[in-house]
This record gives C-alpha cells, sequence and structure tokens, in this order.
C-alpha cells in the first residue's frame, strides 16, 4: 500500500486533495493510505514513513518549505509535490529534490510526478 500524505492548512484544500489522489489511486487499480495534516508540525511527529507528501508551502507556523527540508535531513526519500499558490518558491523547491511544484487551484494531479510514484516498489 502506498502511504501519502497530504499537508494544508485548509481543510477544504486537504478534502480536495484527497478526493483527486483517491481517484487517481483508483484508476491506477494502487492502493493508497491517505493521512491529513494540517500543520507541519503534526506530520513531521508521525511515525509513518510516507511515500509521497502533498505539501502547502504558506502555512501558520513552519513552512512547508523548512518541513521538506527536515524530512529530507531525516533520510527519506519519499516523493515531495508541494501543492500552493506562491509562484516564488518553485526554484527552492530543487534544493529539497521536490518531485513536482503544483499551483492551486489544482486542476488535476500531475501525471508526471504521479507515474515516478507509481514505478516504486509499494
Amino acid at each position: 500500500m502506498i502511504k501519502i500524505a497530504v499537508c494544508d492548512d485548509d481543510d477544504k484544500m486537504i478534502l480536495e486533495l484527497k478526493n483527486k489522489i483517491s481517484g487517481y489511486m483508483n484508476e491506477t487499480s494502487y492502493k493508497a493510505g491517505i493521512y491529513a495534516f494540517s500543520c507541519a508540525e503534526d506530520l513531521l511527529k508521525s511515525d509513518i514513513l510516507f511515500d509521497i507528501v502533498f505539501l502547502d508551502i504558506q502555512m501558520g507556523g513552519m513552512t512547508g518549505m523548512e518541513a521538506a527540508k527536515r524530512i529530507r535531513q531525516s533520510g527519506s526519500e519519499c516523493f515531495l509535490i508541494f501543492v500552493t499558490v506562491l509562484k516564488e518558491y518553485v526554484y527552492d523547491a530543487f534544493s529539497v529534490e521536490a518531485s513536482d511544484y503544483l499551483l492551486k487551484p489544482i486542476n488535476s494531479l500531475s501525471k508526471p510526478a504521479a507515474a515516478k510514484a507509481k514505478h516504486r516498489n509499494f
């Protein structure tokens, strides 16, 4: 089972992402556990080793970019996908080896990021 985290301080965006991820996983016949977090601090406290992490950048408290740095410092090789309204951080995403950078509103999930995730041994 693919373990996916969605971290955003907007409950509506969490629900939207969970629905899009679930739809995509159903289309591809992959089983996924989707875990929601409303702040980066709670995500980092989790004992779950996620395969894919969707992160908002601008949140109250710790930013998604700082959380991504800490995820990488922990040795995680998960796919990091930023979901944000902030275009100006796109180049910073390279420093944490993000798989994708999606701008809100989300029309559909990025097929390249999802395709990369499918080829991992889950």
